[in-house]
Formats: C-alpha cells, structure tokens, sequence
C-alpha cells in the first residue's frame, strides 16, 4: 500500500517526465514548505528545476542530495548536466570524476566524462575514452549517441550517422536520439527518413522542442508551408535557437483582426531573414489600424518606407505604446499563409526597384558579386566561398564586376590585378547597397541578406547553393517561389562545387554571347 506523501512524489516524478516541470514544482511545494521533505524529493525538484532552466537552484539541489548520499550517481550526473548547461565545464568535469572514483564503470557518467572532455579541448582523449569503451560495451547507447551528437557538431555527419544508427537500436524510446539521427539523415540529404525521424521523436516526447522545432523547418523545406509555418512557433522553446524575444510586456497578436489597434512588429535573425519576411507587413497591415516597425542598424534606411509600415522605430530604444506585439518571421503563421498565397515581390520595395539599367552594346554585362557570409552563422562553412574561387571568369573583358561584398575591399586588394576590374564602392548601409544593385544587370551570390535585397528589388540574381541549403530554398529545381527573378545553382552532391563553377561559366558566357548579338 502507498501512503499519501509516496503518492505525491510518484505523481511528481511522473510530470518531470513528461517535462510538465511548473506543474512539478507546483505539487511539490506544500511538502517544502513544511520543511526538507527528504532526498528523493530534493531530487525531483533539481530535475525539475534544472528543466525550467533554473540552473543555479538545480545545483543547489542536488548538492543537498549528494551531502546526504555522497555515493549516489545519478545525483552526480544531474549535478555534472547541470554545470554544463551553465558552460562551466570544469566543475562539471570535476563532478563527473569525482562520481566515477565513487561509482566506477557507471555509463551515464561515462558518456558525460566523454562529452566534458570534448568540451575542454582534450578532444584525443575523448575519442580514446568513446572508442574502448564502445569496444569494451558494444550495447552502451548512450555513449553510441553522444558520439554521434560530437560528430555532428563536427560535420562528420556519415561518421555521426553510424552512431546514431547503432543509438536508436539500442535507445529506441528516447526522443533526442531520434531528432539527432534525423539531423544526420537531413544533412546527407535523406530528407524524408529524416521527417521520419522527427516524427518518431515527436511521438515519444510531444514537449521535445528541438525535434519541434525541427520538423517545422523541414515541413518548410519540403514546402508544406501550412504545418511548418505553424509549427514554426517551437522555435521559441528551442534551446539552440539563437533568436530570442525581446521583453516586452505587450499582448502577443495571433492575427484577428483589431481596426482600431496599433501592432508592433519585430525582426529576430538576420538581415536576409528581414528582407524576406517584410512582404508579409501589408497583409498584417490590412487588420490592424497601424503597424510599427521596430528596426534599427544598416536596414533601417531601406526599409523606413517599405510598404505595410507607418512608423519605422528605433530597436536601440524602447517602442512607443502598442497594443499587440508579433515577430516578423511569426506573420506567415498568425495569418495563415499556404504556399500558393505568398505575396509576390511587386510593390515590395518601390522606392528601391530594379528597373533594367540603360547601356551601350559596348558596355557589357555590369555584375555584382558576393563570395561570403556571416561567419557566426552556423552553417557558413557549408554556404561561403572564397573570392579566389571566382578567378576562372573574373578577368572577362565584357563584364565589369562590383564589389557587393560587405568588408571585401581588403581580399580584392590582395591581388591589386581584380582590384583594377572591380569596383569597390562604400557599403554603408542596404538602402547604399540597393541604390548600387538598380545599376547592375546581374548579382551572383551565396545565400546571404545581398541574395534576398536583389530578389526583392527584382534585379535577376543567381545564389549559389549547397547540397542540403537553407529550408526556404527547398530541394530542388532552379527557381524559387519567393523571387521571380533569383535563379539557384545547387551542388549536385555534398560539397561538389566545382560542377556549380563550371555550371556558372557556361551561363555567363551564354549571356554575354546573347549580349553581344
């Protein structure tokens, strides 16, 4: 028979697992209140603190636990996920060892030594450690996964595929398993056992927000933007996504119509992102009484009398009083986008159209060129060049080339050659950068904010993709439903860009050729 106190606390143990952590907390508190209820409720409560992200209270947690059972591994191991979540990876370390003089050959402990390991830099030692013992206990998942995981990080995606493999046989119910190996499969380009993947972490764990949050990208990415514009929300509750909301204590807005409303909108990610997302404001526009935009830096100027918005507000600076507040890139959920309703580029930007620029037949094609990316953006090893890669048709006499390349006057000049056949004009902001591209016949870029402002001004624009490239590209097909006039070059398999090159050359010449004739 279970007496009332043990009910309570399998009643607890049950909502951390189904990450129900407030609800946890909140069953649990009459117990504390009355005083230190014992060891398993202090455990309860560090678990369920540490999945509410209340970190240093989790550590205080399990601290209490470990003074009282100082052998108790599991405590120990909360403790170390704990240290690592706060990035303070030496004491979780520390933690880790200490836990395994006392409970030697403990698994969990194990895999977090080799994951700690990694995270210090003694990365030889971590993969020693993972490679005997995988070889010592084959049927070890968890240390099959956080292999895997470390490959990922990595790019070693078919090296992470074959450990994930091995985890999900042996993890079959643990939901990060499955968003991991889904991971692997997407960037092999498996996309559909990737969706799989997802579908089955989701199943396991419907508060997975990472495996969430993933599916939405990959519903977009297949272009069932329905679901994935409206999943799409889990990024908020996803701990790798780096966009954050601002606080603010105004009403979020789900798109019902309010006419006599002022909405706040704001950007989230990156300058392309913002260019992209801007074609939705009109519509949001058409159901509120005004709409202000909140926006600060190199975009402010081009996008200060972009369609849709009434005010454009300083982000450095708190918004004026609003009544509704929504991201930028939340519109095409709140308002129910499908694919077949995505606004167009037409009136997108009127004060910045491209209209095709007037020139002798002597002139040659005038293009402008963009090599690489943000480096801090997560996947710019897979998307950026390097301007050497361009050299094989840089000195064709019919094209003039423009620098479109934020900060890219210093590579130009390292060879003072392409310096004299590309004019490098001062990039002070996008409004400078779009006057620049309405005078050119061509931009050809890899996938950065430059590709979505010529897209959005209607100058034709060729963007230069990876094999598995960002979701709003898709997988396939050489024309996009965003911007009429961009056309894609994809690798035709992992890292091959060289057959991108040779496509670009032979494109290049065909319309210079047309241009001549």
């Amino acid at each position: 028979m279970v007496c009332g106190n043990e009910v309570i606390w399998i009643e607890v143990s049950a909502l951390n697992t189904q990450r129900r952590f407030a609800e946890a907390l909140e069953k649990m508190a009459p117990a504390f209140d009355q005083g230190n209820p014992g060891i398993i409720p202090w455990k309860l409560r560090g678990q369920a603190l540490y999945g509410l992200g209340r970190w240093a209270e989790a550590v205080g947690a399990f601290a209490k636990v470990l003074q009282w059972v100082p052998d108790d591994g599991e405590s120990y191991e909360h403790l170390a996920k704990t240290l690592l979540a706060m990035d303070r990876h030496d004491q979780a370390l520390l933690t880790v060892e200490r836990g395994l003089m006392l409970n030697d050959g403990n698994q969990a402990l194990l895999s977090l030594r080799f994951v700690l390991l990694w995270r210090v830099g003694n990365r030889d030692a971590a993969l020693r450690l993972a490679h005997q013992h995988l070889q010592d206990h084959p049927g070890d998942g968890s240390m099959w996964h956080e292999r895997g995981t470390v490959f990922l990080e990595q790019g070693a995606d078919r090296e992470a595929l074959f450990d994930l493999d091995r985890a999900c046989h042996l993890l079959p119910d643990h939901s990060r398993v499955w968003g991991n190996r889904a991971t692997a499969l997407w960037r092999l380009g498996r996309y559909r056992e990737a969706l799989d993947d997802l579908n089955r972490a989701v199943e396991l764990d419907p508060n997975n927000a990472s495996a969430q949050h993933h599916r939405a990208l990959l519903w977009l990415f297949l272009g069932d933007f329905t679901l994935g514009f409206s999943a799409y929300e889990w990024r908020w509750s996803d701990p790798a996504h780096l966009a954050q909301r601002p606080s603010l204590s105004i009403p979020f807005w789900q798109g019902e119509v309010m006419t006599a409303a002022t909405l706040l909108v704001f950007p989230e990610q990156g300058y392309g992102d913002t260019i992209h997302f801007m074609r939705f404001l009109p519509r949001a526009r058409r159901r509120v009484a005004k709409v202000i935009f909140w926006c600060s830096g190199p975009l402010a100027p081009l996008l200060r009398h972009a369609p849709g918005v009434d005010l454009l507000c300083d982000g450095e600076h708190p918004p004026p009083p609003c009544d509704r507040c929504v991201s930028l890139m939340s519109l095409p959920g709140v308002l129910q986008q499908t694919q077949e309703e995505i606004p167009g580029v037409s009136d997108y930007l009127p004060e910045f159209a491209w209209a095709k620029p007037f020139r002798t037949t002597a002139a040659g094609l005038r293009v402008g060129l963009v090599w690489r990316g943000r480096p801090t953006h997560r996947n710019d090893h897979n998307r950026s060049l390097r301007f050497t890669w361009f050299e094989p048709f840089l000195d064709w006499d019919f094209i003039t080339w423009t620098c479109l390349q934020a900060d890219g006057r210093e590579e130009v000049a390292k060879n003072p050659h392409w310096l004299k056949r590309m004019d490098c004009p001062d990039l002070v902001d996008f409004a400078a950068t779009a006057r620049i591209v309405q005078t050119l016949d061509l931009v050809i870029t890899v996938d950065t904010a430059v590709a979505h402002l010529a897209g959005a001004l209607g100058c034709p624009v060729w963007v230069l993709l990876p094999f598995v490239p960002d979701w709003r590209w898709g997988p396939e097909g050489e024309t996009t439903v965003w911007y009429p006039s961009m056309r894609l070059f994809r690798q035709p398999s992992l890292g091959d860009w060289e057959s991108v090159r040779k496509q670009v050359q032979m494109e290049l010449n065909k319309n210079c050729f047309n241009d001549r004739h």
